[in-house]
């Protein structure tokens, strides 16, 4: 913007320049044909006038429409200008929304896989209970098996050994679940969710 205005402010001084040199040269013109003092007489004044004003008056006009057009032609200038600048601030804001709105998202998913592997978490140690609970009492049947009727005893044991499989099998798959989630990569919620609904049943099933 500073260079435009440089620029015209020269261009005006260059227009002031050529009006003075044209005035210097038409009366310079003027003397030399009408040579003399300077009259007294209206009429030659007038006359005087009207020669400056048919010399000049082209000139200067010539000269401000040169001066508009070029004006004009700034003025567009500076209006891309701003434009384009425009745009790029509408482009990095933007850009930064985006960037804000991918940090929100992933930080929800973070919390969102946080909760549900602790929720994992509580599961595996609820059936690791189970399976400790059920080894604890295979092993007080068989050291009461004796007092005990043997097919009460095969029973109970059997029942034991039942439960301390199944969760084992549990304890296996939410461990394996809980590894793959935590370190897959989710970029939406949706894509958690859907993962959720696939992988987090097959961990009960296996």
């Amino acid at each position: 913007m500073r260079s435009n205005n440089s620029y015209l402010d020269n261009l005006i001084y260059l227009f002031i320049l050529i009006v003075l040199c044209c005035a210097g040269i038409a009366i310079f013109y003027y003397r030399s044909i009408f040579s003399g003092d300077l009259s007294k007489d209206a009429q030659s004044w007038g006359a005087f006038g009207s020669y400056i004003g048919g010399v000049i008056g082209p000139v200067v006009s010539f000269i401000t429409l040169i001066a508009i057009v070029r004006t004009i032609q700034i003025q567009r200038l500076l209006l891309k200008t701003q434009q384009e600048e425009f745009s790029n601030v509408l482009t990095v804001q933007n850009s930064q929304l985006e960037l804000a709105k991918t940090v929100s998202e992933q930080e929800q998913i973070a919390s969102y896989k946080s909760t549900i592997l602790n929720m994992v978490s509580q599961q595996i140690t609820y059936y690791e209970n189970i399976s400790n609970q059920s080894e604890k009492a295979a092993e007080i049947l068989n050291h009461i098996g004796k007092t005990v009727k043997p097919s009460d005893a095969l029973s109970t044991l059997k029942e034991a050994g039942d439960k301390k499989d199944v969760a084992l099998k549990r304890m296996y798959g939410l461990n394996n679940f809980a590894f793959d989630f935590s370190i897959t990569q989710h970029k939406s919620m949706r894509e958690v969710q859907e993962y959720l609904a696939i992988n987090l049943l097959k961990a009960f099933k296996e």
